[in-house]
C-alpha cells in the first residue's frame, strides 16, 4: 500500500505546492503571509493538519477569504496558459492590452491578479485582475510602448503564449 502512495508523488507535487505558497506570500505581502504561517504553525504544533486549517490561518492574517484561491490551485487541475496582445493608441495615449487564458477547456478560468509592466521611457506597473478567457485592459500611457510585460516579478504560475 505505501508503494502506491509514493507513485503519488512526482515533479508537479512539489513544484506546484512551492509556486501555491509563492503565490500566496506575493498576493498576500509578507506580513500577513508570515503571521498566518506562524499562527497556522503554533496553533498545529505536534498535531495533524489539513489544508483548510492553513487557509483558515492565512484568512485571519490577511482579513480576507482566500477560496477561490485555494478552490483554482489545489482542487482544480492545470494552470493558466496566458496568450497577451497589444496595441497602442496613438489618439487616445492608450495601451490596450488583450489577455487571454487559452488553457484546455477542461481547466477552469483562472481568477488571476496579474501586473503588467510597461515600458515607455520609463517602465510604469499596472495592477490589473483577469477574472474571464478574455480580458480587454485599456491603461492610460502618455507615449508609444517598447515593450509590454506581463507577471514581469514571476508571481503567477503560468505558461505564456508569445
Amino acid at each position: 500500500a505505501q508503494r502506491d502512495l509514493l507513485e503519488l508523488l512526482n515533479k508537479n507535487s512539489y513544484e506546484k505546492g512551492a509556486w501555491v505558497l509563492h503565490m500566496l506570500r506575493t498576493m498576500l505581502g509578507d506580513r500577513a503571509f508570515f503571521d498566518g504561517i506562524r499562527a497556522y504553525y503554533r496553533q498545529h504544533r505536534l498535531a495533524n493538519a489539513t489544508t483548510a486549517d492553513l487557509r483558515a490561518a492565512l484568512e485571519q492574517s490577511a482579513g480576507r477569504p482566500l477560496d477561490w484561491f485555494f478552490q483554482q490551485w489545489l482542487y482544480e487541475p492545470g494552470y493558466p496558459k496566458l496568450r497577451p496582445r497589444w496595441r497602442w493608441d496613438a489618439r487616445q495615449h492608450e495601451l490596450i492590452v488583450t489577455i487571454e487564458q487559452t488553457q484546455r477547456a477542461a481547466w477552469p478560468t483562472f481568477r488571476l491578479p496579474l501586473t503588467i509592466a510597461v515600458a515607455a521611457g520609463t517602465t510604469t506597473r499596472y495592477d490589473v485582475e483577469m477574472t474571464g478567457r478574455r480580458q480587454v485592459y485599456r491603461l492610460p500611457v502618455a507615449t508609444q510602448p517598447t515593450r509590454v510585460t506581463v507577471d514581469p516579478d514571476e508571481a503567477i504560475l503560468k505558461e505564456i503564449e508569445l
